[in-house]
């Protein structure tokens, strides 16, 4: 009898593992969703909200030093990282367009950003994870000026 409660358990957690997977894919796009929006609308109090702080900000290499962002300089500060040139791979070339831009153009979040189930996407050079039942963003790195 325990045999058969323990494969009937064992058989309801395997089952469960893809709907917890489709879980957090759909938090991941709600919460990104209304991260793009306001990225669009300039609303830097809906991103602060939407922001782990002290946010660290990375250099493109690892002996850049690391920078803090805190909520008192968030606004300008982050919206000099939205405006900061990046490069991405376009159909096979070098594109060079702004942070802001690079948010607006992915409309969905899938295993391509590394949504992975440690609950954590990474969208250019955008980290978010998943912490205390909601996401934030909790790292993004700079581009040498």
């Amino acid at each position: 009898m325990s045999n058969i409660y323990r494969f009937v358990i064992s058989f309801a957690f395997l089952i469960s593992l893809p709907a917890c997977a489709e879980n957090i894919t759909s938090q991941a796009n709600k919460f990104w969703n209304e991260f793009r929006i306001a990225v669009k609308k300039d609303d830097y109090a809906t991103l602060e909200k939407m922001t782990k702080f002290p946010l660290s900000v990375h250099g493109e290499m690892d002996f850049m030093p690391i920078k803090k962002i805190t909520k008192d300089n968030f606004s300008k500060e982050f919206k000099k990282l939205l405006d900061q040139k990046i490069y991405i791979e376009t159909n096979g070339k070098e594109d060079v367009i702004t942070m802001r831009d690079a948010v607006v153009s992915v409309d969905k979040i899938n295993n391509k950003y590394n949504l992975d189930r440690d609950k954590h996407f990474r969208v250019n050079d955008l980290d978010f994870v998943y912490e205390n039942k909601r996401w934030v963003l909790f790292r993004t790195y700079y581009q040498e000026e």
